[in-house]
């Protein structure tokens, strides 16, 4: 059974009880001026939406300094409330005797920026908008509550559900994938309720949609977190088939967009971009070839479907 909380989604509405446990004088704005968004992503997206950042909008009008006060606590408000949903939903469990034998999965699809970054929205591939809550309780296997700091994905969710059910894993997805019936790409994760300092991926990646024709990859590591750029060329292979192919290397000059690199280590608030910095270089070209890789298949459609 799946259950999905809107929630914290825009319009920011949830009962006044739980906007009372944040008094709005209390609130505190972060960071730097946020500013709308750029006008591209209206474009793209058709919609209005508080977004992105002081570099490329200086021309464009700040976020009114009340308005992302109220914005920010309308979102810990919603929170609270999702968090008051999960607890009733649990306490049913309880009520109807499912606990012990109940697998609980708890993620989200995506986090949100409230000022981080000097952005106040989802699309982005920062720290902030990938890296999301993921709890997984297993009867008789997690009941000593284990945290671990591994870098997963959410690929890794259904393997794990999979395994923890007592089911086989699919096997893993090969290169080539869009004919196979069934395959993972991800892995389990149950092995890190035994270790939860193993490392079960080197990296880990993501990707947001940047307006027509553009996408946003990541590929973050323990240490170093790189973001670069690709559109996609549509090769007509028959009447009835179509090939896409990610095109990298391309002039971002007029997107409003910057390749980008981060030291985690020494910026875990990814406010620096080292991408052009020369004692990161190395770093650089080894995240770009990992991450060209990672996204190098070329992918074989019937038209109408891509």
């Amino acid at each position: 059974m799946g259950i999905g909380f809107y929630r914290p989604h825009l319009p920011m509405i949830c009962p006044e009880e739980f906007f009372e446990k944040y008094p709005l004088e209390e609130g505190e704005r972060y960071l730097a001026d946020v500013q709308w968004q750029t006008p591209l992503y209206y474009q793209s997206h058709g919609m209005a939406s508080f977004v992105e950042g002081t570099e490329d909008n200086s021309n464009l009008t700040h976020i009114p300094d009340m308005a992302l006060r109220q914005f920010r606590r309308s979102y810990f408000a919603c929170m609270s409330y999702v968090d008051y949903l999960i607890g009733t939903l649990l306490d049913v469990l309880d009520e109807l005797g499912l606990t012990e034998t109940t697998i609980v999965s708890f993620v989200a699809d995506h986090g949100f920026h409230l000022g981080e970054n000097n952005v106040v929205s989802k699309y982005t591939t920062h720290e902030i908008a990938v890296h999301v809550p993921l709890i997984i309780k297993v009867p008789g296997l997690t009941d000593g509550g284990i945290t671990s700091r591994s870098l997963v994905e959410s690929l890794d969710i259904f393997p794990t559900l999979t395994a923890a059910a007592g089911l086989a894993i699919p096997p893993p997805c090969p290169e080539r994938s869009t004919d196979v019936t069934l395959c993972v790409e991800g892995k389990s994760l149950l092995p890190l309720v035994v270790d939860p300092d193993l490392a079960l991926h080197n990296a880990t990646y993501s990707q947001v949609s940047r307006g027509r024709n553009l996408t946003e990859y990541s590929i973050r590591t323990d240490r170093i977190r790189y973001v670069d750029f690709a559109s996609f060329k549509r090769i007509p292979l028959t009447n009835k088939r179509l090939r896409l192919e990610l095109v990298w290397n391309i002039n971002l000059v007029y997107t409003g967009f910057h390749r980008k690199l981060y030291d985690l280590a020494r910026d875990p608030n990814e406010r620096f971009n080292l991408q052009d910095h020369p004692d990161y270089t190395a770093y650089r070209e080894h995240m770009k070839n990992m991450l060209r890789k990672k996204f190098s298949v070329i992918h074989d459609f019937p038209i109408g479907l891509s």
